[in-house]
């Protein structure tokens, strides 16, 4: 944000963090909402004109439909549509892109995992 800052001294505070929140602020073509993300020399730092979208992409969720109000989408067979908060913290395990998730050896640990169907074991 120190480097927004600089380039637009007469922005406020709030608009600059506005700005990284609405997710219009490029480094080196990917979106940042990181007020602190460290820059370096090279990197290029861009806004957008229009406000920035990840798309969606998972193998186990489908979005039929999405407005500011709703979303509608289309799960897997056995996917829970509330977790429990176990459940949330093994899809952060399995999701954690830094870990690389494996299925376990021990198939008596698969008894009575909630996951069990999505994994096939």
């Amino acid at each position: 944000m120190e480097f927004l800052a600089a380039k637009m001294p007469d922005a406020s505070r709030t608009k600059l963090k506005s700005l990284l929140s609405k997710r219009i602020v490029y480094v080196d073509s990917v979106i940042t909402t990181q007020y602190n993300f460290p820059l370096k020399p090279g990197m290029k730092v861009q806004i957008s004109r229009e406000k920035g979208r990840k798309e969606f992409s998972n193998r186990l969720l489908k979005i039929v439909y999405e407005d500011a109000y709703i979303i509608v989408v289309e799960k897997m067979q056995g996917l829970l549509s509330v977790n429990t908060e176990r459940q949330k913290e093994l899809l952060k395990e399995i999701y954690n892109p830094e870990e690389t998730f494996s299925q376990t050896e021990d198939n008596g640990k698969c008894e009575y995992c909630d996951f069990r169907s999505l994994c096939k074991k």
